[in-house]
């Protein structure tokens, strides 16, 4: 073990732990610039989910269709704001009849 390692863990370990401290939460630990920029999306991880749906066989993405719901998408999204391009790039492609029970892949 390095010597900063070994250092960084007897510092740790010796470090008083108080009773009731909190980690801070994401939105006090990270300034509002910095979590909106997070929240943004990126570009390469688009191309990266693309090329991984697109190398998916007809069973995965027929599975994926299935239970990523329209009602599901929106929470997705929220983790994975890259989807919104990919879901509406879809959805402008094949627009799906009223009724339909398709995912919100519809049909990839």
């Amino acid at each position: 073990m390095a010597m900063m390692e070994e250092q960084m863990m007897m510092e740790g370990a010796s470090m008083p732990r108080g009773e009731g401290m909190q980690m801070p939460s994401m939105e006090q630990a990270i300034p509002p610039e910095a979590m909106q920029m997070m929240m943004q999306p990126d570009d390469a991880i688009t191309s990266v989910l693309l090329v991984r749906l697109n190398s998916m066989t007809e069973q995965d993405l027929a599975l994926l269709d299935k239970v990523i719901t329209k009602e599901a998408a929106p929470v997705l999204m929220k983790l994975l704001p890259e989807f919104k391009d990919i879901f509406e790039a879809i959805s402008a492609r094949e627009e799906q009849p009223e009724g339909s029970d398709m995912g919100a892949l519809g049909g990839l």
